[in-house]
């Protein structure tokens, strides 16, 4: 080998251990930085070992939980098999209802007709009853003609008196007059404070206009009847109005006075008998009325139970959801600590394999150097 090869060899090794140099400075500046890299990965990896024995304890306690969950869960399972066989028997008991309704339905129905027959019943018994007043107390009336120690000429009953250009009608029980005087008897089974008003204020006006032979006479005024209110007696005192009963002057014949009162009380046992039967059907409907409110009651408390079942559940849903989010969120933050320590780690190989490189270069050039020599 020639000077002039050896010195240009020289010098280029001259040139590459200038260049080695420069990279095994910037190596030291890496390694260093590497180096605090490390560190702070320590640092890291210690606050991730903490976490790490966090989340083992949240996770114990996970799995405690899901271990009360699951007997929680098992007492539920339990419940809503009671409330099936519950709900089952609420069922039979709502079939058992929708028939009672239908046979209530019937009763109902069958009510509502019988109702109608007692009404219309009684509407005949009160007329029978009121014409049997009326009769009575006319015939009474007819046969002495003298009421007030007034001696009458004439009695009369049941006028019907209508005035067209008045649209004006009015009908009147009994009425007797002589000369100069004239009666208007009002008739009820039971004499009540209104009729008296009625009588005084509205009755005798219409006898004048309707029937004008009683307008110019002196009239008396009478309420007769079977029974009385006070009230009522009261009124007719107090207006001057004569009271006529089923005693005294008024009174016929024994026998004919026996007949009515008979029949009077006849009439009143069979309104009583109709009374009664209509009360018996009203218990009746009032007890399965009960029945139904009672099962209702049955039913509302099963739905409460139900629903209280269904916000237990949910409840303990909405906690095994929070803890799974919450080990949701440490794994993720575990996974971001472990991407941190790879990339990391890459670094460092990074440098490792630019180190090899540089020991390569270094080796070849010391080989280099051997040939030389």
């Amino acid at each position: 080998m020639s000077d002039q090869e050896l010195k240009h060899i020289v010098a280029s090794l001259a040139i590459s251990i200038k260049e080695v140099s420069a990279q095994i400075k910037e190596l030291f500046a890496s390694q260093k930085k590497t180096d605090e890299q490390i560190k702070e990965l320590s640092a890291s990896q210690k606050k991730t070992d903490a976490q790490q024995k966090k989340t083992d304890e949240q996770i114990k306690e996970l799995f405690a939980s899901q271990k009360k969950t699951d007997a929680q869960q098992k007492k539920t399972d339990e419940q809503i098999k009671e409330l099936f066989a519950s709900q089952k028997k609420t069922d039979e008991q709502i079939k058992e209802l929708s028939a009672s309704q239908k046979k209530t339905d019937e009763l109902i129905k069958e009510l509502s007709v019988e109702h109608k027959k007692t009404e219309s019943t009684l509407k005949g018994l009160g007329f029978n009853v009121g014409m049997a007043v009326e009769e009575y107390f006319y015939n009474s009336l007819d046969l002495t003609k003298k009421v007030a120690n007034i001696q009458f000429d004439d009695c009369q009953k049941n006028l019907h008196g209508f005035n067209r250009e008045l649209k004006l009608q009015d009908e009147f029980d009994i009425t007797m007059a002589n000369t100069t005087k004239g009666l208007l008897v009002e008739c009820k089974h039971h004499v009540v404070k209104e009729d008296v008003v009625k009588l005084r204020e509205s009755k005798v006006k219409n006898l004048k206009i309707l029937y004008p032979d009683f307008k110019d006479l002196e009239m008396y005024l009478a309420v007769a009847g079977a029974s009385f209110d006070l009230d009522a007696k009261q009124e007719a005192k107090q207006s001057g109005i004569i009271i006529l009963k089923q005693v005294g002057d008024v009174m016929e014949e024994e026998d004919f006075t026996n007949c009515t009162r008979t029949m009077t009380n006849c009439m009143g046992n069979e309104i009583n008998s109709m009374g009664n039967e209509i009360n018996s059907m009203g218990n009746e409907i009032n007890s399965m009325g009960n029945e139904i409110n009672s099962m209702g009651n049955e039913i509302n408390s099963m739905g409460n139970e139900i629903n209280s079942m269904g916000n237990e559940i949910n409840s303990m849903g909405n906690e095994i959801n929070s803890m799974g989010n919450e080990i949701n969120s440490m794994g993720n933050e575990i996974n971001s600590m472990g991407n941190q320590i790879n990339s990391m780690g890459n670094e460092i190989n990074s440098m490792g394999n630019e180190i090899n490189s540089m020991g390569n270069q270094i080796n070849s050039m010391e080989n280099g150097f051997n040939y030389i020599k």
